[in-house]
């Protein structure tokens, strides 16, 4: 019956109906303690397990984590672990209004989403503590600008010089040794490597581009106030803005 990602319902939305689930579960074999962990419905399915632990709390595991557990005064504690099975599982054990998307990297409660990374904590009050808030963040052209007059002039000459002989098809691609400017490299070195015109046989359109991103990290980014929670119908602006400039 339990699939790879889809697993039956249980009906468990809240402390009380967990407790009730532990409680219509028969222990295996050998495990008669009251705070023994005992199946999930189907008995030979050894990766799956419900337990109360030493603080009255009911854990659900799936493999070796606890991912959904229900503490007495009303708290719930998710482990997040980005997989589509861990998705499933999660949300077979939480009411409606609350929606695990581990893959895509948050969890929505009340229509709102929270990032999350590690630990998320849904309070009695629905109030939200995430391991990490969302933020915005925006490159400071003009800082950008003037922090590749300083620190890299002959950016923009590169990569017109990239381009053109691109377009020409002048690069050897196998003749030079294009790790050169990987990322493997601090920015300080990439930037003394550039200053040389002989090295830029060794540039790719993608190193150029890490180079930017660099230097705006350092010199231009800025973020917006964290925020703990955004309406859903914005996920997808705040992900491509920490995706593309910020550090998760």
């Amino acid at each position: 019956m339990f699939g790879t990602t889809h697993f039956d319902s249980t009906d468990v939305a809240d402390y009380r109906s967990a407790c009730g689930y532990f409680d219509a579960m028969k222990p295996w074999r050998g495990e008669t303690g009251p705070a023994d962990e005992r199946p999930m419905k189907h008995r030979r399915a050894r990766h799956l397990g419900v337990r109360i632990d030493s603080e009255g709390r009911v854990c659900f595991r799936l493999h070796q984590t606890d991912v959904v557990t229900y503490s007495p005064d009303g708290t719930i504690l998710l482990d997040v672990y980005a997989t589509v099975t861990t998705d499933s599982f999660a949300n077979t054990l939480l009411d409606w209004s609350i929606h695990t998307s581990f893959v895509g990297g948050y969890v929505v409660v009340d229509d709102l989403a929270y990032r999350a990374i590690d630990y998320v904590t849904i309070h009695p009050d629905r109030s939200v503590t995430a391991y990490k808030a969302w933020s915005k963040y925006q490159v400071d052209r003009k800082a950008m600008n003037a922090a590749i007059r300083e620190h890299a002039p002959e950016l923009p000459e590169a990569a017109t010089w990239l381009k053109a002989a691109e377009a020409l098809g002048s690069i050897p691609m196998d003749a030079y040794d294009h790790t050169m400017f990987s990322d493997f490299h601090s920015l300080d070195l990439r930037l003394e490597r550039l200053k040389d015109r002989k090295n830029w046989v060794c540039l790719t359109e993608d190193a150029l581009q890490s180079i930017r991103k660099r230097l705006a990290q350092r010199y231009a980014l800025t973020s917006t106030d964290p925020v703990n929670g955004i309406p859903v119908s914005e996920i997808e602006s705040y992900r491509q803005a920490w995706r593309k400039w910020g550090t998760p």
